[in-house]
């Protein structure tokens, strides 16, 4: 855990910037798709050419943490 944690580095929150009609439009996407509104974000970003590292997408809250 340890190890994916340096990975990926320090997490801020941005969701007070995300427009509510915008937010809800992600949570409907990621909830056809059977996924967390977190991990589609995480998917957008990444396919927009963004440095989202594989790492990113492992939810350590899973992992016994």
């Amino acid at each position: 855990m340890e190890a994916i944690e340096h990975a990926r580095g320090p997490k801020r929150r941005y969701e007070y910037l995300i427009p509510i009609r915008v937010g809800e439009a992600l949570a409907e996407d990621a909830a056809k798709r059977s996924q967390s509104a977190a991990t589609r974000l995480l998917e957008v970003l990444r396919d927009a050419g963004y440095p989202v590292i594989p790492e990113d997408f492992i939810d350590l809250r899973k992992r016994g943490r």
